[in-house]
């Protein structure tokens, strides 16, 4: 399993650093991501990948 950054997930969805961060703050999360501890916080590669082979802008059900 493969952990990534926010700037290494930003450049794998071709999205913005904020737009992740934004992200994670709503009550609808679209991206997936590990909290580790209080502070950081991690996106597992497999979940960005599935996410966007499936077209999934919903995570919240799954």
């Amino acid at each position: 399993m493969k952990l990534l950054t926010t700037v290494e997930a930003a450049k794998m969805l071709r999205v913005s650093k904020s737009f992740l961060d934004h992200d994670r703050f709503r009550e609808t999360k679209k991206v997936p991501y590990c909290r580790i501890g209080e502070r950081i916080v991690r996106y597992r590669e497999s979940d960005l990948v599935k996410m966007m082979e499936d077209g999934m802008t919903n995570f919240a059900e799954a």
